[in-house]
């Protein structure tokens, strides 16, 4: 098994937090956006569970994303970074390399980046890195997590010009749809399956526009598969891990405890590659 954790600290000092998450869900690659000043400490913590951790890269003053990796579970290969997104290649026990794509895009609300016609090219962008990479590496197994600052159905990610990324498996394993005589890629989005629950949390991070129109819950924090990696995710995965050692990472009021922990709840995925 992978197992891969995301989470975006909201420049919290949650290193014994990162470590206690890592350790239970045993996991072989964390992720995180939003880091507090002092990094050292999420390495420390991490050694702690698992000697072999490293940072797979130096973390600039201004990196977005960092990965960790236990290096007795797999070796990682930095390939590329761009402002909002790093791409590395793992090699794994099967022999068969994996691309993973760490990605923090800017808020909705950051200047210069409001509405769509300013974020759709970082989404182009993030489109070509990935089929650049795809095609030097040769490999279609690849996974986008992150925080991506859209939810699943905003047109930033469903465009076909941009991620192409579905809710249904059945449709992305089609691998790829022609539209105009071009050619797109699909991904596959299993996030949709956190809509419709009855009870929280119903996405990863909680805010209340200042508008008419207000969706609340968004599922901000996401992970995307190519095709190729539909049949080897759980069943169960991916998940909003809302429960830390006995603690409770939302609130009574079923919001994320911001004040404790952060503003978005983490995710986790487990791929089943032996």
């Amino acid at each position: 098994m992978l197992n891969l954790l995301f989470w975006n600290l909201n420049k919290k000092s949650l290193s014994e937090s990162v470590g206690l998450l890592a350790e239970k869900k045993e996991a072989d690659i964390v992720v995180l956006a939003e880091m507090p000043p002092r990094t050292e400490d999420i390495l420390t913590r991490l050694r702690q569970y698992d000697s072999t951790f490293e940072v797979s890269d130096q973390i600039l003053p201004r990196r977005r994303v960092v990965l960790y990796h236990r290096r007795s579970a797999t070796q990682v290969q930095y390939l590329h970074h761009a402002k909002f997104w790093t791409i590395y290649q793992l090699s794994l026990s099967d022999g068969l390399p994996l691309i993973l794509v760490a990605v923090h895009m800017p808020a909705k609300s950051r200047i210069g980046y409001i509405g769509s016609d300013n974020r759709l090219p970082l989404f182009r962008w993030l489109c070509q890195d990935i089929l650049e990479k795809e095609s030097t590496s040769g490999t279609d197994r690849t996974v986008v997590i992150g925080d991506l600052n859209q939810n699943p159905f905003d047109r930033e990610i469903v465009h076909m010009e941009t991620l192409n990324a579905v809710m249904d498996p059945d449709v992305a394993a089609g691998v790829s749809c022609r539209w105009d005589d071009r050619t797109y890629k699909y991904f596959y989005n299993p996030m949709w399956a956190a809509y419709g629950r009855r009870q929280a949390p119903m996405g990863t991070y909680y805010y209340r526009e200042p508008d008419y129109v207000r969706y609340y819950w968004h599922l901000f924090d996401q992970v995307l598969l190519r095709p190729d990696l539909i049949p080897i995710l759980s069943d169960e995965d991916p998940t909003i891990i809302t429960e830390l050692a006995g603690e409770s990472l939302i609130r009574a009021n079923g919001r994320p405890n911001a004040s404790r922990f952060s503003d978005h709840l983490p995710i986790f995925l487990s791929l089943d590659i032996t």
